[in-house]
């Protein structure tokens, strides 16, 4: 899988939601749509620095130091982190993790992740479909053309 990680820290690849510090963590809809499969709410969340979940949540989380999961506390969706991911509890993701990314620009990351406890780690496409919807957009190409007629 091909990550441009600098394009998403420096080049505003990704546009998040919500930005952390600024912007506050959404605690009440997100645990709201875990729990609720109908109404789940998956924003875009990027985190500047190091990080710990403060509660269980849905979405796409970008976070550009290390990440820590404690207790109970899961993800549905797609997790980025720069450095390493600890994780302590019994907690998990449904969806794509992707650690150690501040590799790719030239940075070094500290030691590899911990796990401790009982884990479930799944890649879900499903949830890494619902976590990236919002980032899907046409893009207009000089010297093309497109029709819509429908073919019979």
């Amino acid at each position: 899988m091909a990550i441009d990680w600098n394009a998403i820290l420096n080049l505003g690849a990704i546009e998040p939601t919500i930005t952390i510090p600024g912007g506050s963590w959404p605690t009440a809809q997100m645990e709201a749509s875990f729990a609720d499969t109908s109404s789940r709410y998956y924003p875009i969340i990027r985190v500047n620095g190091n990080f710990t979940l403060p509660s269980s949540g849905t979405g796409m989380l970008i976070v550009t130091g290390s990440l820590t999961l404690n207790g109970s506390v899961g993800w549905r969706g797609v997790l980025l982190v720069g450095n390493d991911i600890t994780s302590n509890g019994n907690n998990g993701v449904q969806g794509a993790t992707v650690s150690g990314l501040n590799v790719k620009l030239g940075s070094y990351v500290p030691d590899p992740s911990v796990a401790n406890g009982t884990k479930q780690y799944n890649y879900n496409s499903c949830e890494v479909a619902k976590a990236t919807t919002t980032m899907g957009a046409l893009v207009t190409l000089r010297n093309t053309w497109v029709d819509n007629w429908v073919e019979y």
